[in-house]
């Protein structure tokens, strides 16, 4: 029997196949839908998510870096996978030998490009203002004048991210540049690219963006903050967060309790109880006085967080034990902490946390 420690992250693929659902219809049918599985499909885990898929009109992947576009051909033989630029361009030659799509972002890919021996189909990624990698727009002619002197390089299409996506405007000026490195690749005599665009919130707020391409992460994965996820029955694929209490105790006056200074947030003589999560797991290590469940009431978290550990004060829940569950994220009892409500009371959001605690946890599917 295998022994495992006794803190948890619950994963509902329903709601992933619902979201996937949600995302065909959004995009079209004709559309290429790359899921984003960057962060190990977000903490979610590539193998569950591509499996979960598999019936989806989803074949094709976004990876964050090569091992896990590997693993995504271990488990789809047939999908095509885009490695975002996540190398260096010495390792071109290496990444060739491999049936994956690369992103191309630099002149220093460009001269990589010259030495490949085998076919390679490539994305262009375009700055369009994000300022993270790629070109910008008007230094696409000589690019995509180098790619078509490269008769063993497929140019499949071109891409961007987009910032700012709560200003319009921004957004905007953004996709005007975009649209110039398009007819720039039209005008050279480029046909049948894959223009991409859209991430979630573009697909959610600026429909005339949606192109041929759509490259969706957040959504899939119900990591959506307000005001986008109210625009779409997006459903939240991360369950719930647990742990058990390990320990039971009273705190004595004039001991110092984990790190940094003696607790002050909790009296003298006052219940407490030890849970088996902490930091490695992926939680902050200020955790300021978060709230959890416990037998479906709220238990305060005292002190910064262990590696392995957290210290609860169980003050009016008298009837607590060793083994009960802590809930930091899900139902219990008559009361619930939503993942966005417990990212809130450390100071971050869901796509910070919750990714972070899938990677940490074990996870747990349903």
């Amino acid at each position: 029997m295998s022994v495992q420690r006794p803190a948890w992250i619950e994963i509902d693929l329903s709601a992933l196949r619902h979201n996937a659902q949600l995302l065909r219809q959004i995009a079209g049918d004709n559309t290429t839908l790359y899921a984003v599985v960057k962060g190990d499909a977000y903490g979610v885990g590539i193998p569950a998510v591509v499996e979960a898929l598999r019936d989806s009109k989803i074949h094709a992947f976004a990876a964050g870096d090569f091992d896990e576009a590997i693993e995504v051909r271990r488990c789809s033989t047939d999908a095509t996978i885009l490695l975002y630029g996540s190398y260096v361009p010495e390792q071109i030659a290496e990444l060739a030998t491999h049936e994956i799509v690369l992103t191309v972002y630099s002149p220093e890919c460009l001269g990589a490009l010259a030495k490949v021996d085998r076919p390679l189909a490539i994305l262009v990624k375009v700055d369009c203002g994000f300022g993270r990698l790629g070109f910008r727009e008007d230094e696409m002619e000589p690019v995509l004048r180098t790619i078509q002197g490269l008769p063993r390089i497929q140019l499949k299409g071109l891409y961007t991210h987009v910032g700012a996506v709560d200003d319009p405007a921004a957004v905007s000026i953004q996709a005007n540049r975009f649209t110039d490195a398009q007819r720039c690749a039209e005008r050279l005599g480029f046909s049948g690219l894959e223009y991409m665009i859209a991430s979630s919130r573009i697909l959610l707020g600026y429909p005339g963006l949606r192109s041929n391409a759509v490259n969706p992460g957040r959504l899939l994965y119900g990591l959506l903050e307000s005001p986008w996820r109210d625009r779409t029955d997006v459903r939240p694929v991360f369950k719930a967060v647990k742990s058990r209490l390990l320990q039971i105790k009273r705190l004595v006056e004039g001991r110092r309790y984990g790190y940094g200074p003696s607790v002050e947030e909790a009296p003298s003589g006052a219940r407490v109880g030890i849970a088996a999560i902490g930091f490695a797991s992926g939680l902050p290590r200020s955790m300021g006085g978060a709230e959890v469940l416990v037998l479906g009431r709220r238990a305060r978290v005292i002190g910064l967080a262990a590696m392995e550990h957290l210290l609860l004060d169980l003050t009016g829940i008298d009837s607590a034990a060793v083994g009960d569950e802590v809930v930091l994220i899900g139902k219990q009892g008559n009361d619930a902490i939503s993942g966005e409500a417990f990212s809130q009371q450390l100071g971050m959001t869901e796509l910070e946390l919750l990714p972070r605690l899938g990677r940490g946890l074990r996870r747990c599917y349903s």
